[in-house]
């Protein structure tokens, strides 16, 4: 049974098309003592709050930071896989613009293995295996590549 005195709930919106999103409806993250976990299932599951910020990924699965590390997690809060990084999207058409030392960013797939390698300085999937990666940081140029 949960007893936080400060409970504050938001309800994570999973009605943007670009997401890979098809989960159980009515989820929610909460904050107590400034961590994060997950209400959903009708209050029926809970995830503790034990991350410092909570991102939607894909299909019943969430980023979760803690110690200034991401994760990939399964609504039944395990590791997905044991890879870590330092900033992560969304999943969008299957893919996530990942970096793993905040620098140089590339794009994973569902399994969290690399589809392009991090060597941009950020980007965006395009759809129909198109990316726009950021390829220089002070200009802010991007171009456009395939996989």
């Amino acid at each position: 049974m949960m007893n936080y005195q400060h409970l504050y709930l938001e309800k994570i919106n999973l009605n943007d098309s670009n997401l890979d999103q098809s989960s159980p409806e009515n989820i929610f993250t909460y904050c107590t003592n400034q961590l994060f976990g997950l209400i959903y299932n009708e209050f029926q599951n809970i995830i503790p709050p034990i991350f410092a910020e909570i991102i939607p990924a894909f299909k019943d699965h969430f980023w979760g930071r803690k110690n200034k590390e991401w994760r990939l997690y399964n609504f039944q809060n395990e590791v997905v896989n044991e890879a870590s990084f330092r900033s992560v999207s969304a999943f969008c058409n299957g893919y996530s613009c990942v970096s793993k030392d905040g620098k140089t960013f590339g794009f994973i797939n569902h399994k969290v293995e690399f589809e392009i390698s991090p060597k941009y300085f950020g980007g965006t999937h395009l759809g129909n295996l198109l990316f726009a990666v950021k390829i220089d940081e002070e200009t802010n140029k991007y171009k456009i590549i395939d996989r």
